[in-house]
């Protein structure tokens, strides 16, 4: 029989993380900071500070045209930093 946690899911399932706990867990394990913003002109960019190196923090600038593609894309850029170094 298969086991059910408080919300009724099997125990061996695990349930996509929140941005908000993704964007956490990126600056508490890998020290990586990423943050979506408005930019200008109803555009919005990201930045992603390395916060082991100060001096090698990064800004991307790259237009977006809501917060939500944004955040999206600042998420998949830190996944792709976390790829490439492992």
């Amino acid at each position: 029989a298969v086991q059910r946690n408080y919300q009724g899911m099997s125990d061996d399932l695990v349930a996509a993380p929140l941005y908000q706990q993704a964007f956490r867990w990126f600056r508490e394990k890998y020290r990586l900071e990423g943050k979506p913003e408005y930019f200008l002109n109803n555009y919005y960019c990201f930045t992603i500070n390395d916060m082991k190196k100060e001096d090698t923090s990064r800004r991307l600038f790259t237009d977006f045209p809501s917060y939500e593609e944004a955040e999206l894309a600042c998420l998949k850029k830190l996944i792709e930093i976390v790829k490439s170094k492992t």
